[in-house]
């Protein structure tokens, strides 16, 4: 019989890998723009020029020529055929 792993006051065996709330999130202030590539594609032009592909969020505020505020996680798991910048998952968005 194998003996199992000693816990120790205050520790735990196996680590917790939960992030923390509000963790790896940006907030981001630019202009939404469409690009008519493979169907479509949202992108947010924020300062310094830099674009995020965006991945959800409310279609009435993320609207072309919109300025917005836009909170995310900017997702270096996924790739898409519009290609254009890094991907932003929108947790909230509102007007600028």
């Amino acid at each position: 019989m194998t003996p199992s792993p000693t816990a120790f006051p205050g520790s735990s065996p196996t680590p917790d890998k939960t992030p923390a709330p509000g963790k790896d999130e940006v907030t981001l202030t630019g202009t939404v723009e469409f690009v008519d590539l493979e169907g479509g594609c949202r992108v947010l032009r924020a300062e310094g020029n830099k674009t995020y592909e965006i991945k959800g969020g409310d279609p009435g505020i993320l609207k072309a020529g919109a300025r917005v505020t836009v909170r995310g996680k900017i997702r270096t798991d996924l790739m898409t055929i519009c290609q254009m910048g890094p991907v932003l998952e929108v947790i909230s968005s509102q007007p600028a």
